[in-house]
């Protein structure tokens, strides 16, 4: 035992487990984000209020039941260099951590969800980047609420331009008619997304869904845009 003691300290010294914020040691309870960055997220709490913000955004433009984001994002803050960990330097890791931490904290606003389904990447995209950032995120997302992750049921049929730098109506032309769906009836779906600015592309991915499918449609998001 003394043996192995001696080795664990050689390998936290040698590959130390530093906080993805701050960067200063994580002690042995905490995952990914010490305590003291973790309480200063902005946690946007709109689970809380049925009619936030995020859902007066996306009202009337497609049916839903609920529409909810963990954080707040904000420009070259925290919740930007967490997305920026995530999507361009593949931390997967991190991406799973924030997961489960939605999932802990929105599971009772989700008690009915029978499936998540994260927003598709065009195959291409996906192989530059080798991954989807929001299936990551759903793959922890569904061990807090115990429910299937299912990326199969919605494909990015266009590989479209970034929407970064992009007004609201240039978003929406720029992912219109971008997505087809497999048949799916009857089902409570969770769609998730990693960041939410002004909707756009959840607007055309819902409208691509036939109607009679009898689908009902929940809204999750890591974080939203919310002076857009």
């Amino acid at each position: 035992m003394k043996k192995l003691g001696w080795f664990n300290d050689v390998y936290k010294l040698l590959f130390p487990k530093l906080c993805s914020l701050c960067h200063q040691d994580l002690l042995d309870s905490e995952e990914q984000i010490c305590t003291t960055c973790l309480l200063s997220l902005p946690f946007t709490n709109f689970h809380k209020n049925d009619d936030n913000t995020l859902s007066q955004r996306l009202k009337g433009r497609f049916e839903f039941q609920n529409a909810n984001s963990l954080l707040y994002f904000n420009s070259d803050g925290q919740v930007q260099q967490i997305l920026h960990q995530i999507k361009y330097f593949k931390n997967e890791y991190l991406a799973e951590y924030m997961g489960k931490l939605m999932g802990e904290r929105l599971k009772e606003s989700y008690q009915n969800v029978d499936v998540v389904i994260p927003v598709p990447l065009h195959k291409r995209r996906r192989e530059e980047r080798g991954f989807n950032q929001s299936e990551r995120i759903g793959s922890g997302l569904v061990q807090a609420l115990q429910v299937d992750l299912a990326p199969y049921f919605a494909h990015r049929i266009v590989n479209t331009p970034s929407q970064t730098n992009k007004n609201r109506s240039q978003r929406i032309e720029n992912v219109k008619n971008a997505f087809e769906w497999k048949k799916l009836t009857n089902t409570n779906i969770l769609l998730l997304d990693d960041v939410i600015t002004t909707g756009a592309t959840l607007d055309s991915l819902v409208n691509a869904m036939p109607t009679e499918w009898n689908n009902t449609i929940q809204i999750l998001s890591l974080a939203a845009v919310t002076d857009n």
